[in-house]
């Protein structure tokens, strides 16, 4: 199996669940014949985001922002870069490191396919931590970084993943991914019974 930091998406994702606040905007046309026809104003309406949505579409922002950055380690193998501590904590960002200092050892990358995607199923906030339910396809093989030989071909996996999120310091990172045995799937699978 291939470990779950061991997938990469590809660029051109396909789904991403974006939650954007609805603004209503009154416009009002009047061609007035003459002065006795006042418009009226237009109704009244909300402009304020929804909170809980506007903290949950940043929770699933963060894990976009991780994804991306371990995609990217991943074809990149460098234990130093930044953006690992920024996007991570904890265990995660120790496993991401070891793996690039592994990795970038024995002079191999790992690339994803076109299958590679992810849909973030459900998204809980609870003060600064968060948790995130995630059908995720990964797609990916390992090649070596000089010759660009494949070492392990490209295998599709699907795993039910849950996601933990911190917020620390003002910032939400990935704080552990995780999965069940009963929720992984050979091929493309939607993450349903």
């Amino acid at each position: 199996m291939t470990p779950w930091y061991k997938t990469r998406r590809a660029w051109a994702e396909a789904a991403l669940i974006l939650v954007a606040t609805a603004a209503l905007v009154a416009v009002v046309f009047a061609a007035c014949a003459n002065d006795d026809d006042a418009s009226s104003d237009p109704p009244a309406t909300s402009t304020t985001p929804d909170p809980d949505e506007a903290a949950e579409e940043e929770v699933r922002q963060a894990y976009r922002d991780f994804l991306e950055m371990a995609f990217r380690v991943a074809a990149n193998p460098d234990p130093a870069d930044p953006e690992i501590a920024t996007h991570s904590t904890g265990d995660t960002r120790a496993r991401l490191e070891e793996a690039a200092a592994h990795d970038q050892a024995r002079g191999v990358v790992v690339r994803g396919g076109p299958e590679d995607s992810q849909t973030i199923l459900s998204t809980s906030v609870d003060g600064d931590t968060a948790v995130l339910s995630v059908c995720y396809v990964g797609q990916s093989g390992v090649y070596d970084t000089t010759t660009g030989a494949e070492l392990v071909p490209m295998e599709i996996i699907t795993t039910l993943d849950r996601v933990e999120l911190v917020r620390e310091a003002g910032t939400w990172k990935v704080r552990s991914v995780g999965n069940d045995e009963e929720d992984k799937w050979a091929g493309v699978h939607d993450c349903q019974e």
